[in-house]
């Protein structure tokens, strides 16, 4: 008797995963709006400036969950000693006087130009579960 493991099939997106996330990201807007309006009308005279900061972010995120919907898993589990080795360096990169971008009294971030600045420990999460994940298969 055959045991169907999976109501997926092959490259097929799963949709209750999506919807799920979509939602979440509404109501993380919504928050945001709802929390930072008095302080984007003081600060920037705009209501809606971090929400479209956010917004922006949040289409972003999406893209990248589309495209790793459609991605080949096993590609990332080739993949991750490199994304391991890259988080490490950006981990390390933030001690180095220099580049290593202090705010509020914490060095946790990098800045690169005239990029917004990103806190490597952020990609070393997402690295050290990629990459813990390919070691417990092998």
């Amino acid at each position: 008797m055959a045991v169907q493991t999976s109501r997926l099939r092959p490259a097929q997106p799963d949709y209750v995963i999506l919807t799920l996330v979509a939602g979440l990201l509404v109501l993380g807007l919504i928050t945001v709006y709802s929390a930072s309006f008095a302080l984007g009308q003081l600060e920037y005279n705009d209501v809606t400036y971090f929400v479209v900061r956010q917004a922006a972010f949040a289409v972003l995120g999406m893209t990248a969950l589309m495209i790793f919907m459609r991605t080949d898993y096993q590609l990332l589990r080739q993949a991750s000693p490199l994304l391991m080795a890259a988080a490490l360096i950006g981990l390390v990169a933030v001690l180095v006087p220099g580049i290593g971008l202090e705010r509020n009294g914490a060095t946790r971030w990098l800045a690169f130009g005239p990029l917004p600045p990103v806190q490597p420990s952020e990609f070393a999460k997402l690295a050290l579960i990629v990459y813990v994940s390919a070691w417990l298969t092998s």
